[in-house]
């Protein structure tokens, strides 16, 4: 009798440490995902509905930090050039939110006193019997602890990058820009 006992008491303080194994594992892995993910993808999907919408005041407010803005001649200025060139180009093309998404945001880093993570957009372009699949990613920026969020693109360039980012956390690697796939059917 006393070596069932025994063996119970052994069984029960296993299960108590792989209890709290489990438990400090799932708190690792919780507090490594990115805790603005939500906010992220909320704000990214406006910025896609200005898109689609062709709504130009509301593409540059999610796409021009201050700093962006400034030294592309400010705020006016791009908007009367998105206006002249994307308006135009999107004239001919129909976007579908159905065919766009924004997707999970990648680890979040400190860069400065802002915060950056790489969020992916994934896009699909149908015509006849061709499926255009590509994948679009940005970097995301917030200037006020995840607050609000901005979406640039062209962060592959590395020495652009480091102008317009010069606490750009090394660590973070640089957003590839497109990643593509044809399918015909």
């Amino acid at each position: 009798m006393k070596r069932v006992t025994n063996n119970v008491y052994l069984r029960l303080i296993m299960d108590q440490k792989l209890f709290f194994l489990f438990f400090l594992l799932t708190a690792f892995s919780i507090t490594a995902q990115n805790p603005y993910s939500e906010k992220i993808k909320e704000e990214g999907q406006k910025m896609l509905v200005a898109m689609v919408e062709g709504n130009v005041e509301e593409i540059f407010e999610y796409t021009f930090l201050p700093r962006i803005a400034f030294a592309y001649g400010g705020k006016d200025t791009i908007v009367a050039f998105l206006k002249e060139e994307f308006l135009d180009k999107m004239e001919n093309i129909t976007l579908s939110l159905d065919n766009m998404k924004i997707g999970e945001p990648g680890r979040l880093y400190e860069a400065g006193s802002e915060l950056h993570c790489i969020v992916p957009q994934y896009t699909l372009v149908r015509s006849n019997n061709i499926e255009f699949k590509y994948t679009l990613n940005y970097l995301a920026v917030s200037q006020d602890d995840g607050e609000n969020w901005y979406f640039l693109t062209g962060m592959e360039d590395q020495k652009k990058a480091l102008i317009f980012f010069p606490n750009w956390n090394m660590d973070m690697p640089f957003p590839e820009f497109v990643a593509r796939e044809i399918v015909i059917d």
